[in-house]
């Protein structure tokens, strides 16, 4: 290697600083890489949930919850016939992207109903 006067020496030293400070920027605004493993979540089970109508008088209630009945949710019904009810729910939760799983059943006053995702 041969020898390098003082200019040439004070021209790498530069550059070497502003290559240092080059790669602090370059690592403040690196975007983090996700590595993409395949079949290392298992896929997700379907979602069951029931929808369960009751009537009160002259109105019917829904109340829908996980198949565990776990986390119980009030839906609005505006029907006030059961039939119109069962149809309205069934409608609204198939917009939601569920599927029914069977048809209704129960009495005349409580039906309910499995739908999964």
């Amino acid at each position: 290697m041969g020898v390098f006067s003082a200019s040439e020496r004070e021209t790498f030293e530069r550059i070497a600083a502003a290559l240092e400070d080059c790669a602090e920027h370059l690592k403040m605004m690196a975007i983090p890489i996700q590595r993409v493993t395949y079949n290392a979540v298992p896929p997700p089970q379907p979602q069951t949930i029931v929808a369960k109508l009751s009537t009160f008088g002259s109105s019917i209630t829904c109340e829908v919850f996980p198949k565990d009945r776990s986390g119980k949710k009030p839906l609005y019904v505006s029907m006030r016939s059961m039939r119109g009810a069962q149809r309205e729910i069934t409608g609204r939760l198939i917009e939601d992207g569920y599927e029914p799983d069977g048809e209704w059943e129960g009495t005349e006053t409580e039906t309910i109903r499995r739908f999964k995702r």
